[in-house]
């Protein structure tokens, strides 16, 4: 078999492998929270679950866009959270203008030089 390595993620992984690995380690102690969020990656993006229904003007269609998860530990949510989360980060930093370059001679064999810009 000829596994597709850019198109197999942690979702699929958890479809193939989630059910076979908790039957075979019934004695793991594994907390509710991972259940409910491996069910929320399985689960992301089935449009059975709900979705949200646009109509495009240009086009003439209606778009089916589906419910996500919105869990951490999905592929495609994760990363969209992790970018939003670098924007409200972003916004709340204030910019600061800073230039200090530094010389130093070491017993008049070493020279270092270094500049440290913040913008």
């Amino acid at each position: 078999m000829v596994i597709n390595m850019s198109k197999y993620t942690i979702k699929q992984i958890l479809i193939d492998n989630w059910d076979r690995f908790i039957l075979e380690n019934p004695n793991l102690t594994i907390r509710p929270i991972v259940f409910e969020e491996v069910k929320r990656t399985i689960n992301c993006g089935n449009p059975d679950l709900g979705y949200a229904l646009y109509y495009c003007e240009h086009c003439n269609k209606f778009v089916h866009v589906p419910f996500r998860c919105k869990s951490r530990f999905c592929n495609t949510c994760g990363l969209n959270m992790l970018k939003i989360g670098l924007l409200i980060f972003q916004k709340k930093l204030f910019v600061v203008g800073i230039d200090i370059s530094c010389s130093l001679f070491l017993n008049n064999f070493v020279y270092i030089s270094w500049k440290i810009e913040i913008y």
